[in-house]
């Protein structure tokens, strides 16, 4: 299913080179979203088969039809015909991998035990844009298990700065 969902979010994505409305797209793509995640049901009701499927098409064009780009409408419809409206969130998240890989963008998750101020956001940030050559998109957790310091996830690296790691450090050096 995971091809499936990446065949449809490059074909959206295209779609929306093609225009040269990624932006829009995406911004109504982060609607859809926030309405499908308010309403899980919805995906659902839409992959119902005992509901004709003109039903769930006009469902689909009352819903979006206002709302959408007539693109991405359609495209809904056409996951709806194919039966894979149960797709649609990773369809979207292929759809934000594709734009941010286009955009020059990382996501970056910092994990530490207070939440950081806004000057020590601020130079992390400019640090990681330094050393990466990438607009950082950062998302910021607390985690009270963590002693002190932080973690920071960028794709498949982490970088653990935190007093737990260098902790753990120390004692390999003294074991040696």
């Amino acid at each position: 299913m995971k091809d499936i969902s990446k065949a449809y979010g490059e074909a959206l994505f295209a779609i929306a080179m093609e225009q040269n409305k990624v932006t829009g797209y995406a911004e109504k793509l982060e609607l859809l979203t926030k309405i499908l995640h308010e309403n899980p049901e919805y995906p659902m009701y839409l992959s119902t088969p005992a509901l004709p499927l003109s039903e769930r098409i006009s469902a689909i064009q009352e819903a979006f039809g206002s709302e959408m780009p007539e693109d991405v409408v359609s495209f809904l419809k056409l996951l709806c015909e194919h039966n894979h409206m149960n797709l649609l969130s990773d369809i979207i998240e292929e759809f934000f991998k594709l734009e941010m890989a286009v955009s020059n963008t990382v996501t970056v998750t910092v994990t530490s035990k207070i939440p950081l101020t806004d000057e020590q956001k601020e130079k992390l940030l400019q640090k990681l844009e330094v050393k990466y050559r990438k607009h950082i998109c950062p998302v910021y957790q607390v985690d009270e298990s963590i002693l002190g310091g932080f973690k920071i996830t960028l794709e498949d690296r982490v970088i653990d700065g935190s007093v737990q790691k260098r902790l753990q450090r120390m004692k390999e050096v003294m074991k040696l």
